[in-house]
């Protein structure tokens, strides 16, 4: 199991993570939501023992995934969506060499993922396009046999088909054992693959659920054109709905204090991009 305690993460004199700590479902497919610059990249590089944090640790199945003896390389997978791998030869030839590294690594999977990719991986891997690149290394995670991946922004570089076909290839996955933890910038394409939520804001996680309890905790309110209902500051707009009326997302808790009448209560379900609007809706987008 991957396990951050206590990490923070500081650059000159900007706090980037305070004192987050958090461990990862083993066999669970996790999504982490956090707008741009909010460290959502610094948490996956240090959870993948790539970066060392200011203070805190990091650790798999209890051995310290920083340290210079961590003798579980092979168990976590770390993709980014910056694809900072130049080669001076062909695919094929750095996969030959480089799958020796892994003892679980399936050859017979890898060939069929690069199969239905239709890339010729006999070609230099810099003469590659970024969505094809992604592919590749996509299929090399999944083909490594690494127990966790950590996945950040995979998705903005592939086409439509590309996103589903390697989105059910790691549904199936964490069906089978393995743990994901991906960050997005194409919130609703997850809807139905993710099975928890952790929401980074201002160096913190302020929500760590499983998807299932999200009701739990938010409520939708559908208010009708025209009406003299009074909007509050817990009301965080959600959209304009076909019939001109407009939905909010509050916290499930105000819903019962302030004794809403069920009339103004949106029946569909809270989503994930109806969380992410909550959380950062009154943030600049270019944050």
């Amino acid at each position: 199991m991957l396990e951050a305690k206590n990490i923070s993460v500081k650059y000159s004199e900007k706090v980037i993570l305070e004192n987050l700590s958090l461990k990862l479902v083993e066999g669970s497919f996790t999504t982490l939501l956090g707008q741009n610059g909010s460290g959502k990249s610094t948490l996956m590089r240090i959870l993948s023992g790539n970066e060392r944090p200011k203070s805190g640790k990091v650790t798999f199945d209890s051995e310290s995934s920083v340290s210079n003896d961590f003798t579980r390389c092979d168990s976590i997978f770390l993709v980014n969506e910056a694809i900072d791998l130049y080669l001076p030869y062909d695919f094929y030839t750095f996969v030959s060499a480089y799958k020796s590294t892994f003892q679980k690594w399936d050859d017979r999977y890898f060939k069929r993922l690069i199969q239905k990719s239709k890339i010729d991986i006999r070609k230099n891997f810099n003469s590659f396009s970024r969505g094809q690149k992604m592919q590749l290394m996509l299929s090399v995670a999944l083909a490594c046999g690494a127990e966790t991946l950590l996945l950040d922004e995979i998705t903005s570089v592939l086409d439509v088909h590309a996103r589903k076909f390697f989105l059910d290839e790691l549904k199936e996955s964490v069906g089978k054992g393995k743990t994901v933890l991906m960050t997005t910038n194409i919130i609703n394409e997850l809807e139905f693959y993710t099975d928890r939520i952790v929401v980074l804001r201002d160096s913190k996680i302020v929500l760590n659920s499983d998807v299932d309890v999200l009701n739990l905790n938010f409520k939708k309110l559908r208010i009708p054109s025209g009406s003299d209902f009074q909007e509050t500051k817990e009301m965080v707009w959600a959209g304009m709905n076909s019939d001109k009326s407009v939905s909010y997302i509050v916290k499930n808790d105000f819903f019962e204090k302030a004794g809403i009448d069920d009339q103004f209560m949106d029946r569909r379900h809270s989503t994930l991009e109806d969380v992410f609007i909550y959380y950062f809706a009154d943030m600049d987008t270019n944050a």
